[in-house]
C-alpha cells in the first residue's frame, strides 16, 4: 500500500466515522446533480474534532452542498433547494445550506 493509498484509507474511515456527514454524501448522490461537492468544512471539521478526541460530528453546525446548475434563476434555485432539503431531512438538526449561484 503506497502513502496515498493509506491516506485516502484514512480519509475515508473518518468520513465514515461522522454517521451524520456520511449519510449527506450518500442522500446527495441520490439528488443525480450533474456537479456537485459537500463543502470542506464539514470534512475538515471531522479531521480536527478525531484528531482531539472529540465526536466526529462535534461542532459542525452546517453541512453545505454546492452544486452546478446551468439554470442560475432564483426559481430553480428554490425548486433544489427545497428538493435537496427533502431528500436529506433528518440528517442534521440545522437546514442544510445550498448554492448553485456563487
Amino acid at each position: 500500500m503506497s502513502v496515498s493509498d493509506d491516506v485516502s484509507a484514512r480519509l475515508a474511515a473518518a468520513l465514515r466515522a461522522n454517521e451524520t456527514l456520511w449519510e449527506c454524501l450518500q442522500r446527495c448522490r441520490g439528488l443525480n446533480l450533474p456537479a456537485w461537492y459537500l463543502g470542506a468544512g464539514c470534512v475538515a471539521q471531522t479531521i480536527w474534532s478525531l484528531a482531539h478526541g472529540k465526536a466526529p460530528g462535534a461542532d459542525i453546525l452546517d453541512y453545505d452542498l454546492v452544486y452546478y446548475d446551468r439554470d442560475l434563476s432564483e426559481e430553480r434555485e428554490r425548486k433544489m433547494t427545497r428538493y435537496a432539503r427533502e431528500q436529506t431531512h433528518g440528517t442534521h438538526p440545522q437546514p442544510a445550506g445550498f448554492a448553485a449561484r456563487l
